[in-house]
């Protein structure tokens, strides 16, 4: 289940910045509560997740960002289904 060379550079950051970097990057012109950027294009499992320190989920935030590193997206309900899954799976390791 878990990644064999996972490399991230996790940032913890005010929902001012978050919401610029959605628009930026995202174009939604909202706080995100979690963003996740692959560091390598085509190599997952190496990237940087951003985090809302203002948000109360933190490790659920953690594993979302962490999933779609590794290649997990939620655009489907067949991805929405297997990502919960996975989140489930970690969280409770």
């Amino acid at each position: 289940m878990f990644h064999k060379n996972f490399e991230l550079s996790l940032v913890f950051t005010i929902p001012l910045l978050m919401r610029g970097l959605n628009k930026r990057y995202k174009n939604k012109d909202n706080a995100a509560n979690v963003l996740s950027f692959l560091l390598e294009k085509g190599r997952e499992g190496k990237g940087e997740i951003l985090l809302n320190a203002q948000e109360k989920k933190l490790p659920e935030l953690f594993v979302h960002g962490c999933l779609h590193l590794l290649g997990y997206g939620h655009k489907t309900k067949k991805g929405y289904n297997l990502m919960s899954k996975k989140s489930s799976e970690m969280l409770n390791f």
